[in-house]
């Protein structure tokens, strides 16, 4: 980079690394995890009902007004005792919900990151008893067997905007389709390629906060109870604001008419 610009581009590195804050004073650092504790009790006690719409995301990433049954059929599926741990098989096998990635999702989407180490084993297990953690988890499995049947759709639909949602995923038809044809197995190029995409989709369609979709200043460790939770909101603009506002201009410049570019927008009113 040229040398004037070195120095914004380190500060955003740091950012994202959460290095920013590597000289905090240690009292502060302390101070600021008891508070914020404190202040997840006071406030996220409901945490996991305000959460509810999150099972529904997946249609709302699809961008299709059929992702909205293609989501209730998963979520079905979820229900049944004969088909839920064929869906949990799935999300193990691409490592959807594996212990880290819960973990990370909960902890980097509501700011706690930088707690120290007493505070955070406090935080950790007050989200485990209001279900917070479980609920993650069924969300993650609905978007991974919705990403399963996402892929598999737009690979089998040659047209246009079936090819830039893939494409938009890092994936061509000709692999999702290769991977099925081998039974899934993900140990295949085509079948690493199948997964890469579907974690990416999981990735998109669930709310998971992170120091990409905030500002710099957010993953300073020295301000964190300033931007405790707020994470959200930067993440909800992002995902699902931004995507609503970018799929409606791809669709425009593709040609398409107003009411088709406007379909992304009522979808987020009926699925959320």
């Amino acid at each position: 980079l040229p040398a004037d610009k070195q120095a914004q581009a380190q500060h955003i590195i740091d950012g994202m690394l959460g290095r920013l804050g590597n000289n905090v004073n240690p009292e502060w650092a302390e101070a600021q995890s008891w508070m914020m504790a404190v202040q997840f009790s006071a406030t996220l006690l409901f945490a996991t009902l305000a959460s509810l719409p999150d099972i529904m995301m997946p249609a709302l990433r699809s961008r299709e007004f059929r992702g909205l049954s293609t989501n209730i059929n998963q979520i079905t599926q979820l229900m049944r005792k004969e088909s839920r741990q064929d869906l949990y098989n799935l999300a193990y096998s691409i490592g959807s919900i594996t212990t880290d990635v819960i973990h990370e999702s909960i902890i980097s989407g509501y700011g706690s990151e930088w707690m120290s180490p007493t505070p955070r084993k406090y935080t950790d297990a007050f989200f485990k008893m209001i279900g917070l953690e479980h609920w993650t988890r069924m969300t993650r499995v609905v978007a991974t067997g919705f990403a399963r049947d996402f892929l598999l759709q737009h690979a089998n639909q040659p047209n246009a905007r079936s090819a830039r949602y893939l494409e938009e995923l890092g994936i061509t038809g000709e692999a999702i389709q290769t991977g099925d044809r081998n039974g899934r197995q993900f140990d295949t190029q085509a079948g690493k390629a199948v997964q890469l995409a579907m974690l990416r989709f999981v990735d998109e369609a669930i709310m998971r906060p992170n120091s990409a979709e905030r500002p710099t200043y957010g993953s300073d460790p020295r301000f964190m109870i300033f931007f405790q939770l707020k994470g959200f909101y930067y993440s909800f603009g992002q995902k699902v604001v931004g995507g609503i506002y970018r799929e409606m201009q791809a669709r425009r410049a593709a040609g398409e008419s107003i009411p088709e570019a406007m379909s992304p927008m009522i979808l987020a009113g009926v699925a959320l």
